[in-house]
């Protein structure tokens, strides 16, 4: 679609109204990111039944409809206020155009007055969004109290997850710091989770392997391959390749597993 709005608005990057974020208006840059997300949220939209109870997907694809209608009647005022509600939700998701650090106070806020089971799902996408910030105190707050949480919830389909991501975002910080032995002894733990749904079949999140890739740390990865072949469906897992790849010593194209 092409956009065809705000050419009064300034060059400089604007983000979302409000006063956590503290700016008026939207660019076209940041329209048309909106724009490439509520592609990938609208063609899954089908998937989801009628029925299903309102979230920030759903809620999103709704925003999606209407930032499309808008650009369409070459509507600028309500581009803007559609952007502004749009750019929150994505943020609640983790999702661009928000900043890290943006999206981080966004996800803090939904979480807010979380506890139990509510709080135990939220945890891993927090640690994650807190180590993409730079927040690395915030992350490793974060993996702790998942991976203290986890003992709760042994039975839980997000048990399997909340090892794995936990062990993986302390690593991430172990190795930010300077600590490459316990990053490696964190994923080789991280390795050892008993899987769950999302890990079973879509695979790990493997930005702790790459990060220890490109420090020369190949030994320990290549361990936690063969510890994933114990979740990881044969028929989806691409363990093998990868691993032949860091044998040859080049680092793999791990594609969407650095974004799980």
């Amino acid at each position: 679609m092409t956009l065809r709005l705000l050419a009064f608005v300034p060059s400089c990057s604007l983000v979302m109204a409000g006063s956590a974020f503290g700016q008026q208006f939207l660019n076209a840059d940041t329209i048309q990111t909106e724009t490439n997300e509520c592609r990938s949220i609208r063609s899954t939209m089908s998937m989801v039944p009628k029925e299903a109870p309102a979230n920030d997907f759903t809620v999103a694809g709704a925003l999606c409809g209407k930032l499309a209608a808008a650009l369409a009647a070459a509507d600028e005022p309500a581009t803007q206020q559609v952007g502004h509600d749009l750019y929150f939700v994505l943020a609640r998701m983790n999702k661009p155009p928000a900043t890290p650090a943006e999206r981080l106070t966004a996800m803090e806020a939904a979480a807010s007055g979380k506890t139990g089971a509510e709080l135990f799902y939220a945890l891993p996408r927090l640690a994650k969004a807190a180590f993409a910030a730079g927040d690395l105190d915030q992350a490793q707050t974060y993996a702790t109290q998942l991976l203290e949480m986890a003992s709760e919830y042994p039975n839980d389909w997000n048990y399997g997850n909340a090892i794995h991501d936990g062990n993986m975002v302390l690593g991430r910080v172990a190795l930010r710091r300077g600590n490459a032995a316990l990053a490696e002894q964190d994923l080789l733990n991280a390795g050892s989770t008993k899987g769950s749904p999302q890990l079973d079949s879509f695979g790990p999140n493997v930005s702790l392997a790459k990060d220890l890739l490109e420090a020369g740390r190949t030994a320990a990865v290549l361990q936690y391959f063969a510890l994933c072949k114990n979740f990881w469906e044969k028929r989806f897992a691409k363990l093998d390749a990868w691993s032949a790849t860091v044998r040859g010593g080049g680092i793999p194209d791990f594609g969407a597993n650095l974004l799980y």
